[in-house]
């Protein structure tokens, strides 16, 4: 049996409403039911299961998928735990996985993988075994029951086995050398890549273990932190440590505190506070943000308390404020460099009131720029309060800025009313030059909204007509979505149907094996169907032609203009930039 068939069979045998109900509460609304989330803290339930359908998706926290993605992400399982976990309820005989060709299970990740696996336990085997390491971390106030949860290993200063070790357990060194085990010299001997450090194992949001991170231990070790190489598992950019802990933590309070170091998320956890991440020593990135707002609809940043940690933050804030999410901001004290030393410092009760106090975006940077005005000379003063003002004209919700502009007026003695007529001249224009660019870049060709893209992929799961995927397929592409996600999931709707000829709900859950697919396809499923209709659809199929003979005309007159200038009809060509303008 492979592993669609095996698949098919768990969700004929397991009863998707009568297995989540058994994790929460839920009610009859209308075709499908409804609950609080327990994926995140929530009030009003939006958590959705359609039976019919056997898929769920929160309408919160954007979690979804079917009834094997439910339990990954409850119970922290990866894909092949969730298939035998769920395998074992339905009653059915464990599956071969040796014969399985899927890309879940084979090929050169699950070796990695295997060799990722017996480098956290043997790490944590030298960490029992080295005193040093232990004596480190209990300096640091770190006690076994934190080491134990984050398993945390040790790499020694001078390790001579792991090599010949490696070897001996049948692992490829060229292997061990692309996921950073392992270092050659140019003798080719094999040398361990981390060594006298604490290390920190790094896991995916699922708790799949991806890389480690290592923290010196003796002051000579240079440098400070170190991360593994990047590799096909592990692109530091894209994960955060501790998530995986933290996301525990935050069924309570989904609050989800984001920290530069390693061993701020360790020592926030000693002190009882586990829902706090790190960006892996590097920027904050566009995919940690998305990642961390999967899990937490409140973020707060915490950086060190020095000049590259506040212009982290402030990078961090322009990022997610640009993405139209919002944060906040905790600002350490003047005496303390980072989260772990105010937490070592002043204990649990002084952090918490910090975060409890967590600054909106605008106030930490109007804090910063204002601190760094030593003299108070009228021209500086004139400096931040014009930076300050220009900053905040990039967003236009009046409620966010009334308050700071309140703090600005406080802070320099500039009256009220004068710093509004200022911020409303300055947002007249920023709005008036943003609106010219939307206009000059606005593409072309593309479906005419977000809702325009969903009304029509929702229509290609929904209408069982082969017929009208055909027609769709025929004169849409790919290129004319404007999200990404949705993109792919055409791409894989157009296969499915060019493989069989028609697209069936159940089988299409089957077939994907990509989690945020899954995740969309679900969200299109449980949209109300007042937000699609055949109208609807015709509407988008029409607009995208429209956009598509649109295109098509500006590319013939631009070519038409540049074949007149040529020839040197100026007449011609001035008639013809009129139309081009007529029509852009």
């Amino acid at each position: 049996m492979n592993l669609e068939e095996y698949v098919r069979q768990i969700k004929d045998q397991v009863d998707l409403l009568d297995f989540i109900g058994k994790y929460v509460a839920l009610k009859r609304a209308g075709r499908n039911w409804l609950g609080l989330c327990p994926f995140h803290a929530e009030k009003t339930p939006s958590f959705t299961v359609s039976e019919e359908k056997g898929i769920f998706f929160c309408f919160g926290c954007h979690a979804g998928g079917d009834l094997i993605t439910f339990v990954q992400q409850f119970e922290h399982l990866e894909f092949r735990e969730a298939v035998e976990f769920l395998g074992e309820k339905a009653g059915l005989p464990p599956l071969d996985w040796g014969g399985e060709k899927s890309r879940h299970l084979s090929g050169p990740k699950e070796d990695i993988k295997a060799l990722l696996s017996f480098a956290r336990d043997y790490y944590r085997q030298q960490y029992q075994k080295h005193p040093e390491a232990q004596a480190y971390m209990q300096r640091r106030g770190i006690q076994e029951s934190v080491t134990d949860c984050y398993q945390l290993g040790y790499a020694p200063s001078m390790d001579t086995q792991l090599p010949a070790l490696l070897k001996k357990q049948g692992f490829d060194l060229s292997l061990c050398l692309h996921v950073g085990l392992l270092l050659k010299d140019t003798q080719g001997n094999y040398f361990p890549y981390f060594r006298d450090r604490i290390l920190f194992p790094i896991l995916t949001s699922g708790q799949a273990l991806i890389g480690f991170g290592g923290r010196a231990v003796g002051e000579s070790t240079q440098p400070k932190y170190l991360n593994s190489p990047e590799h096909s598992l592990f692109q530091k950019g894209k994960h955060l440590f501790g998530l995986s802990q933290a996301k525990k933590d935050m069924k309570n309070d989904d609050q989800l505190i984001i920290v530069e170091g390693y061993m701020d998320v360790i020592s926030l956890a000693q002190n009882g506070f586990s829902n706090v991440c790190a960006s892996l020593g590097t920027a904050f990135t566009a995919d940690q943000a998305k990642l961390a707002f999967k899990h937490s609809s409140r973020i707060v940043f915490c950086y060190d308390n020095d000049i590259a940690g506040i212009q982290a933050a402030r990078r961090a804030i322009d990022m997610v404020l640009a993405m139209k999410m919002m944060c906040k901001v905790i600002a350490l004290p003047s005496d303390c460099k980072d989260p772990d030393d105010f937490i070592r410092q002043q204990g649990r009760e002084a952090w918490q009131k910090l975060c409890d106090n967590a600054l909106m975006p605008w106030d930490y940077i109007w804090k910063d720029l204002w601190n760094h005005v030593q003299t108070k000379d009228p021209m500086l003063v004139e400096n931040v309060i014009t930076k300050m003002l220009n900053k905040i004209s990039e967003d236009r919700d009046l409620m966010l800025s009334e308050p700071i502009l309140k703090q600005i007026a406080l802070d320099t003695g500039v009256s009220l009313r004068v710093l509004n007529d200022r911020f409303q001249r300055i947002q007249k224009n920023t709005y008036r030059t943003k609106t010219a660019m939307v206009r000059k870049k606005r593409p072309v060709c593309n479906i005419p909204s977000e809702d325009g893209e969903k009304i029509l992929l929702k229509a290609l799961i929904e209408k069982n007509d082969p017929s009208f995927h055909q027609m769709v397929f025929s004169r849409i592409t790919e290129s004319d979505f404007g999200q990404k996600e949705h993109q792919k999931l055409f791409i894989f709707l157009k296969e499915e149907f060019n493989k069989v000829g028609y697209l069936l709900v159940k089988e299409l859950l089957v077939r994907i094996n990509d989690e945020d697919m899954k995740c969309l396809l679900s969200e299109l499923f449980l949209i109300e169907e007042s937000f699609y209709n055949d109208t609807a659809v015709l509407e988008c199929m029409l607009k995208t032609e429209e956009n598509k003979n649109r295109k098509q005309s500006i590319l013939q007159l631009s070519e038409q203009i540049i074949q007149a200038e040529k020839q040197g009809k100026l007449d011609l060509s001035k008639q013809l930039r009129e139309e081009l303008k007529r029509i852009v």
